[in-house]
């Protein structure tokens, strides 16, 4: 196949990978690089959906992380007493599902911008 070089490192890449823009040729890291600098950096994970739908989120994460802390601690109650192997997995679970609520919370009130 036909090799170009990127206008942004001169990495040589196959014409079918590589991007066209006004200026030539980029590979797809430059592009990437140049996406996230039109967007200035900005974190837009959640611009398609409405202030409704983000409120939406942000009360079932609450709740999933009330559930994930729940089952950590029933995790770490059959740990001690019935099975650690059991106990081991749901208390990860558990800790599992707490952090993902946690985040996705933060991520739709807008606290969590990278």
């Amino acid at each position: 196949m036909s090799q170009v070089a990127c206008i942004g490192c001169n990495l040589m890449i196959d014409v079918a990978r590589a991007d066209v823009t006004g200026r030539g040729y980029r590979c797809n890291a430059c592009s990437m690089k140049a996406s996230m600098a039109a967007d200035g950096g900005r974190n837009d994970v959640t611009d398609h959906l409405t202030v409704d739908e983000r409120k939406q989120r942000a009360a079932s994460a609450g709740t999933e992380m009330v559930v994930g802390g729940l089952v950590a601690a029933t995790g770490l109650l059959v740990f001690l007493t019935v099975s650690g192997l059991f106990g081991m997995i749901a208390a990860c679970a558990g800790l599992g599902m707490t952090s993902h609520g946690y985040l996705t919370r933060r991520e739709m009130t807008g606290e969590r911008t990278s």
